[in-house]
């Protein structure tokens, strides 16, 4: 079994301000016992882009684990940052089946002052494939208040990945 424990934050600022959030995850993998997963390896970080929230209406931006397809509503989104998802590379043995848990599946992002949450998906990767590798994509759904106060917004979340 190995835990990921991750960080995921960012700043967003009012639509008085430029807007910007920025989503990234840290990993620190830490193996609990010999099994068929011998490694993981953080391949890039979840990134949301830049946004401008409503003054009026709760706004979403969505980032698909499986296509990497981004959607939206009720906010502007901002060229300049590229939106993704987060990869993570997994090896091991050939063919190894495993089970991804993350927990909780939703966090809840502070500034020390206002909060947004964050919907947590991934790509339903459980196997490794002939040679021992297989992605596990990590996506996600953020929701923006209305006037969403701006600033950091960080959270925790573990990612275990479980031999079976």
């Amino acid at each position: 079994m190995f835990v990921l424990l991750c960080i995921s934050g960012g700043s967003l600022f009012s639509q008085d301000n430029s807007a910007s959030f920025n989503s990234n995850l840290y990993a620190t993998i830490i193996p609990f016992k010999q099994g068929d997963i011998t490694s993981i390896t953080k391949v890039s970080d979840m990134s949301f882009g830049s946004i401008t929230p409503s003054n009026t209406f709760s706004g979403m931006v969505d980032i698909d684990p499986v296509t990497g397809d981004i959607t939206s509503s009720n906010v502007i989104l901002l060229p300049g940052i590229n939106r993704r998802s987060a990869e993570f590379s997994i090896q091991g043995k050939g063919n190894a089946r495993f089970n991804i848990n993350i927990s909780p599946s939703t966090i809840t992002l502070s500034n020390n002052q206002s909060t947004m949450e964050l919907s947590l998906s991934n790509n339903g990767v459980n196997r490794l494939n002939n040679t021992g590798r297989a992605s596990f994509f990590l996506g996600g759904t953020i929701t923006v208040n209305p006037n969403q106060p701006s600033g950091l917004y960080t959270g925790t979340i573990t990612i275990t990945i479980i031999n079976n």
